[in-house]
């Protein structure tokens, strides 16, 4: 199989994977109620602890696939970096400009917008695998966006800030819940 066809299942089936993932992770923390998982894991219903189900599956996703395609690409580690944000990018700008167009979205626009999140994100990591030259620099990007999108989400989640952005559409709380 040529290279290109390989990179581009890969993504493909990672973009799948990362969506089922991130679909599981979106649960994780309301089965087990573990303050280690909600690291992980939404705590509430808030716009922002969404942002850990496109963060997190893409890294796990990408641990995996980096060993079926590490020979056959460039900047492994940028090209992730990038999906992952453009992945939410994507994603809240979608939701964003349909709340501004038609009012409030259904939960079905917020599936459908992280699927086409997942698949962009994706679609943006295959172009940056296939860049002609490696860099070492653009690599060592990659790797202080992940450790500051890691930090941000974690430190958010134990001291939310104040803001609808952080506020639990659901229960109108910040953060961890309080125990039932």
């Amino acid at each position: 199989m040529n290279d290109h066809k390989k990179v581009i299942i890969a993504e493909i089936v990672s973009a799948i994977a990362i969506i089922l993932v991130g679909s599981l992770f979106h649960f994780l923390y309301e089965w087990t109620e573990c303050t280690f998982i909600g690291i992980f894991s939404p705590v509430n219903e808030s716009q922002w602890e969404h942002i850990k189900i496109m963060f997190y599956p893409v890294i796990l996703v990408s641990i995996i696939e980096y060993f079926f395609v590490r020979y056959d690409v460039n900047n492994f580690v940028f090209a992730k970096a990038m999906s992952v944000l453009v992945f939410i990018g994507t994603t809240y700008l979608l939701i964003f400009l349909y709340e501004c167009i038609f009012g409030e979205g259904e939960m079905v626009l917020h599936v459908v917008t992280y699927i086409i999140g997942a698949f962009v994100g994706q679609l943006v990591s295959y172009f940056l695998l296939k860049s002609p030259k490696r860099s070492k620099c653009k690599n060592l990007i990659g790797y202080y966006i992940f450790l500051f999108l890691f930090l941000v989400i974690t430190l958010f989640t134990f001291r939310p800030l104040q803001c609808d952005f952080f506020k639990d559409s659901t229960t109108g709380y910040y953060g961890i819940p309080p125990k039932s």
